[in-house]
């Protein structure tokens, strides 16, 4: 697992997440805390905004190296 990449994916969450529903995300602590990282993961998952459950998705099989089903499987 990339820290990079976590990082990366965490900070445009973090912009997903300003910018569709005004909410501050902590990046560092999603990083260091999966649990946290979970509760934001399903946060930005019921934004109904595909990029933001498309970047939650890649974040989560970097935390956890399992993947979920795609996007339009769920649908």
């Amino acid at each position: 697992m990339s820290e990079n990449e976590k990082l990366s994916l965490a900070t445009r969450l973090y912009v997903r997440l300003r910018l569709n529903k005004g909410r501050v995300v902590d990046v560092l602590w999603m990083l260091r805390n999966q649990d946290y990282a979970r509760e934001i993961l399903k946060i930005a998952r019921s934004l109904h905004d595909n990029e933001a459950a498309e970047l939650a998705d890649r974040y989560e099989v970097l935390m956890t190296g399992t993947a979920r089903a795609p996007m339009s499987a769920r649908a």
